[in-house]
């Protein structure tokens, strides 16, 4: 069996959001910008935190468009993101900074054994200009 690649890991995080799974998401994508920690199970503080900063943005879809290799230990990926915010659908692009972590939490190059691909910082992007008629 291969190992996913960063849109992959990616796209199973976003999925999570979409689904609701908040005690997922605290382990992936912590809200408190702590580094993530795919290997131990969140507190139920931060699965409230979670819980708490994800649900003010309810992700209905999103799309991986692009990923970059940059180094040995990490990837860029772009992906659209449909939130609600408001009441109103949103468009959002975002990259996501991924890098590979062996189980120490220490960087390793991709493919080591027992590593994980987990996204360490999020970016906002520029949409694109509107298109004229």
């Amino acid at each position: 069996m291969t190992e996913p690649t960063p849109p992959e890991v990616l796209a199973g995080i976003l999925a999570r959001w979409q689904r609701r799974e908040y005690a997922e998401l605290a382990r992936w994508l912590p809200a408190s910008g702590a580094r993530p920690d795919p290997w131990r199970t969140p507190t139920g503080r931060e699965v409230k935190a979670a819980r708490l900063h994800y649900r003010r943005q309810p992700l209905r879809n999103f799309r991986i468009l692009a990923a970059t290799d940059t180094d040995p230990a990490a990837a860029n990926v772009v992906a659209d993101l449909f939130c609600v915010v408001g009441g109103e659908l949103e468009w959002q692009r975002r990259r996501y900074r991924m890098i590979y972590l062996g189980p120490d939490g220490r960087p390793r190059p991709r493919g080591g054994p027992d590593g994980l691909w987990v996204p360490l910082a999020v970016y906002a992007v520029a949409l694109p200009p509107g298109l004229r008629a």
